[in-house]
């Protein structure tokens, strides 16, 4: 199953938020299984655009992020900047999808 995620980020500072990318947004399954972006999301006509974007504060990028997926079962986006801290607290964030 692929699934198109519709994300903005906005920087609320105080400081830039440096080399945002589509690999720092990941799925956790209901098994514990981390996925990275699928790149078909250009073909859906929505790309993300996120080319290394530093993000200065008070500042704000939109777009979506392809997925395949699991056809059932929980789904968390996660957003974790730091992906080599081992999604230690504090330090990604996490969104239910279903």
């Amino acid at each position: 199953t692929f699934l198109l995620v519709h994300v903005t980020v906005n920087n609320l500072g105080p400081g830039t938020l440096y080399s945002l990318f589509t690999t720092d947004f990941h799925t956790r399954d209901a098994n514990g299984v981390f996925r990275g972006y699928t790149d078909f999301s250009a073909v859906a006509g929505c790309g993300f655009g996120l080319n290394l974007v530093d993000l200065m504060p008070g500042g704000s990028v939109s777009g979506c992020i392809g997925f395949e997926v699991p056809e059932s079962g929980n789904l968390e986006l996660i957003y974790a900047p730091y992906q080599y801290a081992s999604l230690q607290p504090g330090r990604y964030l996490s969104f239910r999808l279903r």
